[in-house]
């Protein structure tokens, strides 16, 4: 059975704004080790993945000016590398500040790998304060972005988990040093499917023990 493709492998980090240059650079260092740990186990990996703690947090204090130098220079870093990054949601509550929102939708204007999203929905229901914020930070990314690329680095979330792997859906608030692998597994998958020849009980047993197999050599 061929070995899924691992998708990005990526680390949870808590990023400090006076010196969050060398913990990017720290942080890369560990991804490409564990990159190459599980490439020598036959796996490709396509990316690695850095995600930060909710960037309205690590840029509290800053002026708007000061705050896009950062954020844009955390892209030109990301595309020298490279890796992909992830600065988390601009609004996590209906009732945060709708100017983080709008500080990305400028920071969107130009960037290519930096990415981010805003909750539009949790388990306390919608947030339709923040539905219009996304949706404005929607239509100012797109006007001001080359080719109106600006959105597709930006989702929105409704009752995604933290740490997740797959971007820009990916955030967390926890203190750091986690690591997430994301598989893809569809091929797997189909090829259980097949093996099994419609059997349901035996496709279920074997795609667990396949879905496993991988899940081990990709984190142990």
């Amino acid at each position: 059975m061929p070995k899924p493709k691992v998708r990005g492998i990526t680390a949870f980090i808590r990023i400090d704004r006076e010196r969050w240059e060398p913990q990017l650079a720290d942080t890369i260092e560990k991804l490409n080790a564990s990159r190459g740990i599980i490439q020598s186990r036959g796996y490709t990996v396509e990316s690695v993945r850095i995600c930060t703690h909710p960037f309205p947090d690590w840029l509290r204090g800053a002026s708007r000016g000061e705050a896009l130098g950062i954020l844009r220079r955390m892209d030109d870093l990301a595309v020298a590398t490279p890796f992909e990054l992830c600065i988390g949601p601009a609004m996590r509550a209906d009732d945060d500040d709708p100017a983080m929102a709008q500080l990305l939708a400028e920071a969107l204007e130009t960037a290519r790998l930096l990415q981010a999203n805003l909750i539009i929905a949790g388990n306390d229901g919608p947030h339709p304060r923040a539905m219009r914020a996304a949706a404005e930070l929607v239509l100012h990314a797109a006007a001001h972005s080359p080719r109106s690329q600006g959105p597709f680095n930006f989702t929105t979330l409704a009752c995604v988990r933290p740490c997740s792997p797959f971007f820009p859906g990916s955030w967390h608030d926890g203190p750091g040093g986690e690591f997430a692998v994301g598989l893809e597994s569809a091929g797997v998958v189909e090829e259980v499917f097949r093996a099994t020849a419609g059997n349901a009980a035996l496709a279920r047993q074997e795609l667990a023990a396949a879905l496993t197999t991988h899940a081990r050599a990709a984190s142990d």
